[in-house]
């Protein structure tokens, strides 16, 4: 006969902990992942320079120090709201820290253009690194939206009832054999991503909400960017030189 106790016993801590290894989780490591990449970056794509500014009186190398301890003070609390599930918040940190982690994406795509139209001597191995860092950033970022705001999300339930999509992926559209009662997962937004990178426009998954076709335009603005200007740039250097 079954003891009755042992079917109340709590849960062990790596029972816990692995429940707790949810969505939510993956985002903040993701956007961690994002803001170490993003830390790579020349000195002269730091958002801290734009916000000093040209100006002699300010020094930028404190507004980057402000500016890391703003980003890291935002990776803190978010990770808390986690440790705490405080769910609704948690969601509102997430976004937030998604948003200024891509205005911070923009911005150094800005000084690139910035740097190569004041003709700044910059080495063709940093123009090469800033534009496969921001390519990557680009695609992790936008990944991230992508999943964020669809209803796959890391917030998703079943008991929601159907929720409305951004994203319609080729398996939504048909029955394919094999293929009933599939759901995007984070992998299928990054590929999203990618190819919305590389092609400048969607392939074979389509925007349906107007939030998700502005997101595509600002990430294929950045990639378009960082692959005719910088990379051209770079191999143009690199012809001269040969």
């Amino acid at each position: 006969m079954t003891d009755p106790t042992r079917l109340e016993r709590p849960r062990s801590l790596p029972q816990i902990v692995r429940s707790r290894l949810n969505g939510s989780a993956w985002a903040i490591a993701l956007l961690v992942t994002i803001e170490v990449a993003t830390s790579f970056l020349s000195d002269e794509l730091s958002a801290a320079r734009l916000i000093a500014g040209s100006q002699a009186s300010l020094n930028p190398p404190l507004y980057h120090a402000v500016w890391m301890g703003m980003i890291a003070t935002l990776l803190i609390a978010t990770t808390a709201l986690w440790i705490y599930n405080a769910d609704r918040r948690l969601s509102q940190a997430i976004l937030f820290t998604t948003g200024v982690v891509t205005g911070q994406l923009f911005v150094a795509t800005v000084l690139v253009v910035v740097r190569l139209v004041q003709g700044l001597k910059v080495s063709v191995a940093t123009l090469i690194l800033d534009s496969v860092l921001i390519f990557v950033t680009n695609v992790l970022v936008f990944a991230l939206w992508y999943w964020l705001i669809d209803a796959a999300g890391p917030h998703a339930t079943e008991t929601t009832g159907p929720a409305r999509r951004h994203f319609l992926f080729p398996q939504l559209q048909a029955e394919y054999p094999g293929w009933a009662g599939w759901t995007p997962d984070f992998l299928d937004y990054v590929f999203l991503a990618f190819t919305t990178s590389v092609a400048f426009s969607p392939t074979d998954t389509l925007p349906l909400s107007r939030v998700a076709k502005v997101l595509m335009m600002t990430q294929a603005t950045i990639a378009l960017i960082t692959i005719t200007v910088v990379a051209g740039t770079a191999i143009n250097a690199l012809a001269s030189n040969a």
